[in-house]
């Protein structure tokens, strides 16, 4: 399911929009839902912040709070680098402004044209939908994990470190609200990872986009969720060419 988030200072507009995706994702039978409609950015924000699955963002330009649209959605990419942002606003001069600031919107609509918006929205909609299920999106690889007889399909979306145990042969693999311990190996998990995996030191292989920070000097990588992973000697430049790409 493809969570869907909406911000308009003007409740009006706020209603408007969420019916007609309400609307769309009913007759075209989406696996969407809109899971949050404010007219607040910090409300969103707070709603998104512990969120590990990329979403859609439909977003007003011009609101009368001290973040506009363009400084919400640079807050949504660094949480949600993956998210879809499409930016509704009757301000069309003001599109050229989402490119400056780098922000990869999928779309940009004018609210001046009425009888097109129900239409474009449904196209970004089905855009995102395509771009999530394609087979090159890392965001549906799974990491198969036997537990006795018992096998689990963990999204690899969700995991934010995998290390080694005390155990010969036996790991851990740590999700923000959960922790699978079984037996294998760091060697052969890592064939099955995405590339947004990097092994930082023979005991763990940390998922990137949970990084928080990287004390090079410590060689000591913070994830979000308060985790601490150690970094080989070794590993130190693969780690900050990656923290780079991020």
């Amino acid at each position: 399911m493809l969570p869907i988030f909406l911000c308009d200072d003007v409740e009006e507009n706020l209603l408007h929009i969420r019916n007609i995706i309400e609307k769309q994702i009913f007759i075209e039978e989406l696996d969407m839902k809109v899971v949050c409609a404010t007219q607040y950015p910090e409300k969103l924000l707070s709603v998104i912040k512990n969120s590990s699955k990329p979403a859609l963002y439909f977003l007003d330009v011009e609101m009368k709070h001290e973040m506009n649209g363009f400084c919400l959605a640079e807050k949504i990419r660094e949480i949600d680098p993956r998210g879809f942002v499409v930016f509704i606003t009757a301000h069309e001069e003001m599109s050229y402004l989402a490119f400056r600031y780098q922000l990869e919107a999928m779309d940009y609509i004018s609210k001046g044209q009425t009888q097109e918006i129900p239409e474009r929205i449904l196209e970004c909609l089905k855009n995102a939908q395509r771009r999530l299920v394609s087979k090159n999106n890392n965001v549906h690889k799974v990491l198969k994990v036997s537990a006795g007889e018992k096998i689990m399909l963990l999204s690899q979306e969700d995991i934010y470190c995998i290390s080694t145990c005390a155990t010969a042969h036996k790991i851990k693999v740590y999700l923000r609200d959960s922790v699978y311990e079984y037996f294998n190996t760091l060697q052969e998990i890592q064939q099955q990872l995405s590339e947004e995996f990097c092994q930082c030191h023979k005991s763990c292989i940390v998922n990137m986009q949970y990084v928080a920070s990287f004390q090079e000097k410590e060689r000591k990588l913070h994830l979000k969720n308060g985790q601490v992973c150690h970094v080989a000697v070794r590993k130190i430049r693969a780690v900050r060419e990656r923290i780079q790409l991020i």
